[in-house]
């Protein structure tokens, strides 16, 4: 399973990082939208766990992007 993982609490993205790779998933983690962004265009992902209230793009605006 490959996870796109975007939050831009520091302490919060490692923990949530640690804990999907214990569990045997490829994760991709990012801090900000347009970083999400540029992942999700370069890597096949099957899953996104996104925080909405990111710096630069929302969650919502790259998900929208994602789906175009």
């Amino acid at each position: 399973m490959r996870v796109l993982l975007v939050e831009d609490d520091d302490p919060l993205r490692d923990v949530l990082l640690e804990l999907l790779r214990q569990r045997g998933w490829n994760v991709h983690a990012a801090a900000r939208g347009d970083e999400a962004l540029e992942l999700a265009r370069r890597v096949s992902i099957d899953l996104s766990i996104m925080d909405f209230h990111l710096p630069g793009l929302t969650g919502l605006e790259v998900f929208r992007r994602i789906a175009r």
